[in-house]
Formats: C-alpha cells, structure tokens, sequence
C-alpha cells in the first residue's frame, strides 16, 4: 500500500544554507532518502517552497474562485514536504515515518493513499506508478 507522510514545520527554524548546521541536516536527509531508495520504499518526494511563495484559491459554491497571494492561514507550521511511500501496511509505514531526521518540534502524519483509475487520454494510459521512482542514488542534491 503507498502512504504519504505529510512533513510540517516551521520553517523559519532551518539552518542557514551553507553553514555546517545546514550541511549535518542534509546528511540526514540524504541518508535518509537513500535508505527509502534501498529498502524499495522509495515512489517520490518534494519540498516545498516557502510560504511567500504560495498562492491560496478559495473555491465556495456559487461563487467565482478567490486567488490570493500568500498561505490561507497564519501558522507556527507549513506544508513543508511530503514523502510518497510504498508499505507492507501502516505499522511500517509509521516506522519508516518515525525515521525522519527532523528536530523534536515537528509534525508528521502519514495517511494512505487510495489508488485511482487509469483515465485514458487519446488511447494512450496513464504512466506506471513505477515511472516516478528513481534510481539509487538518484535523490541526492535534493532534501525529500
């Protein structure tokens, strides 16, 4: 069964880029990420960037979509990444979740994930989940 673990932080306590704290977490992440890759757990990962970056649509019935700049709400928290994995069941999907290498004050939840239906488009289907893993060693250069 695949589960996504949905990784929330805040994101203004990561250690400035290129200083030597910053390079320990990477260590971890990518050691974390070759571990996934290794054990066959990998399907995709990403960050996200910071939530200047966001752009919120509000959609309500009845009424046209409301595009505004910046998160829907104030938080400590954000969307900071997510992992998608591949697990015997949720046990060890929580397990390789409580692997994380993140600091004591972050959250994680890791819901499963329900597969949808190959939707044709012109005759041609949709690419195998399998498309998206990478190679070993693949992940490195980029945290999740």
């Amino acid at each position: 069964m695949d589960y996504m673990i949905l990784i929330h932080s805040d994101e203004t306590a990561v250690p400035e880029r290129g200083s030597a704290q910053f390079e320990q977490m990477m260590a971890g992440w990518m050691a974390y990420n070759q571990s996934l890759i290794d054990g066959g757990h990998w399907i995709s990962a990403a960050n996200l960037q910071g939530v200047a970056t966001a752009t919120t649509v509000t959609k309500r019935p009845g009424s046209p979509p409301a595009i505004t700049d910046g998160p829907y709400a104030e938080t400590k928290e954000q969307l900071g990444g997510f992992y998608l994995i591949s697990a015997q069941d949720l046990d060890q999907a929580l397990e390789l979740a409580a692997r994380l290498p993140l600091p004591l004050r972050v959250r994680y939840t890791s819901p499963p994930c329900t597969t949808m239906p190959t939707l044709p488009e012109n005759g041609a289907s949709a690419p195998s989940r399998g498309a998206s893993r990478p190679p070993a060693r693949a992940a490195h250069g980029r945290r999740g």
